[in-house]
């Protein structure tokens, strides 16, 4: 089983690895983050057409999912503590990433960062930190709290870090009020804490109406019906089409239950803060030189899949226009910022439409 260290305490990080693709001294390193109750196992679908596009992907199992450490007492009163605990814990996870990531460099060796002198001067090497879904709690931990990261992670990051993607995040993940003309289980009254639970892989991985562009209307968000079987009454669903050994080597209801539900319910503006720290002002004073954008030359990409979930839809608008409007402020802090729909998806591509959604990560990344 494939561990990494999280820090020097033995925390552990399970982790898989497609490897060196054809012995290339120029592929890129893929980070990918889970969401909830589906751990890195989602994204073995997408392991056979990493290396047609020169791509190595690691996926990275989640404090307390399957084969990682998991939580301990006092880790878990604090998620379940005052504010500043809460803030503590969610800031020690993304530190954790960025230490497990360094160790990964360094052990293997990958190539750093660099574009081609010829051509369209492609970007080639170094390594994507990719949050899907409720992930972006942990990978918008780590950016937002890059000044605490050890100087010479820092220095390591600078030469290896070119892209942090945020795929299809939904607005819990956020910190940002939600809007209740949007269905969501978590937000649906008739139904009870464990009747949540059941509804929840069902809800995430639905197949709505797509959308041409992204709206923060919430009308025209609710109004989107799910697609329908053939001659039934019920939605098409990602989970609906795994079969039960798919289900099972896929997700972990245990950790789901135990620890994910209350990293979920940390107080928003920690969510909130970790978002503006990422993207809308990254500028931090750890030289006492004054404030400065770290790694500048790091490029952040959301993906938004045009059938998600309306909860995915409304966040990835607010977070353009929140973008947006700094730019037009000109602070100077907001780091470069791209948005893409990958068309005919749900929140589940890596796994519905795995060889398509390869091709499309490789190429946006270049």
């Amino acid at each position: 089983m494939p561990l990494g260290p999280a820090d020097d305490k033995g925390t552990l990080l399970y982790y898989e690895d497609t490897g060196v693709p054809d012995e290339s001294p120029t592929y890129l390193t893929l980070f990918l983050v889970h969401g909830a109750l589906f751990h890195g196992a989602v994204f073995r679908r997408m392991f056979p057409f990493a290396a047609t596009h020169n791509l190595r992907i690691i996926t990275v199992n989640k404090r307390g999912y399957v084969g990682s450490t998991p939580f301990t007492s006092k880790e878990l009163d604090a998620l379940r503590g005052p504010v500043e605990q809460q803030r503590e814990a969610v800031e020690a996870l993304g530190i954790q990433l960025a230490h497990f990531i360094a160790w990964f460099i360094e052990k293997e060796k990958i190539p750093p960062t660099s574009r081609l002198a010829e051509g369209n001067g492609a970007r080639t090497g170094g390594f994507a930190l990719v949050g899907w879904s409720v992930g972006n709690i942990v990978t918008f931990s780590l950016m937002a709290n890059a000044d605490k990261l050890p100087e010479q992670t820092r220095r390591l990051f600078e030469l290896y870090f070119s892209a942090f993607i945020v795929y299809d995040m939904p607005i819990r993940a956020s910190g940002d009020p939600f809007e209740h003309l949007i269905y969501s289980p978590w937000r649906d009254p008739s139904l009870s804490e464990e009747s949540r639970i059941k509804a929840f892989g069902s809800w995430i991985s639905t197949y709505c109406l797509p959308l041409v562009s992204l709206t923060g209307d919430a009308a025209t968000i609710a109004a989107r019906k799910p697609l329908l079987e053939n001659g039934s009454n019920r939605p098409v669903t990602t989970v609906a089409r795994m079969t039960p050994d798919e289900l099972a080597s896929t997700t972990d209801m245990a950790a789901f239950e135990h620890s994910q539900m209350l990293v979920l319910g940390v107080n928003p503006i920690i969510l909130r803060d970790n978002v503006q720290r990422t993207l809308i002002d990254a500028r931090f004073d750890v030289d006492s030189g004054g404030k400065k954008v770290l790694w500048p030359a790091l490029q952040v990409k959301a993906v938004w899949c045009d059938m998600t979930i309306g909860d995915v839809v409304l966040w990835h608008f607010r977070l353009l226009q929140r973008w947006k409007t700094e730019q037009q402020l000109g602070h100077g802090g907001a780091r470069p910022f791209e948005v893409f729909r990958f068309e005919k998806a749900n929140h589940f591509p890596h796994w519905d439409d795995a060889e398509r959604f390869t091709e499309f990560m490789a190429r946006i990344l270049r």
